[in-house]
């Protein structure tokens, strides 16, 4: 957005669609029952189409782009009994960043997404009922 300019300047919206990654984590057990680990993986992000107005007038369509990256995290598991566990972990994710087309304009948007997630979860793992395993 561009302050003061007429019509609200130029302005650009989008909403993320679907991440996913795959990756290792590597960790450390400082008690039996608690898991310290970080993690690293390949990503992709896909965003919604963006939309956009510069002045007041639509842009029109806009490109719904895919980007890959890199995610770095950390976290604490601790272990509740044999098959329930608690979770804590931070993410963050950089992505590579792109030029997107701003309609017909032949305008491009030069777009560097990172996304930062925190987690905290309860988990069961199946299988798990002597302790044994």
């Amino acid at each position: 957005i561009i302050p003061g300019a007429p019509g609200g300047g130029i302005n650009f919206t989008t909403a993320l669609d679907k991440e996913w990654s795959i990756g290792m984590r590597v960790g450390y057990l400082p008690t039996s029952s608690t898991l310290l680990y970080s993690l690293v993986a390949y990503s992709q992000l896909d965003m919604n189409a963006f939309s956009g107005k510069a002045f007041g007038t639509p842009l029109g369509a806009l490109a719904t782009p895919t980007f890959t990256g890199i995610k770095l995290g950390v976290g604490v598991e601790h272990r509740l009994s044999n098959a329930w566990f608690v979770k804590l972990e931070y993410d963050y994710a950089q992505y590579d960043a792109q030029s997107v087309a701003i309609g017909t304009t032949g305008l491009n948007l030069d777009v560097d997404p990172t996304v930062h997630t925190a987690r905290l979860g309860i988990g069961y793992r199946f299988g798990v009922f002597d302790g044994t395993k």
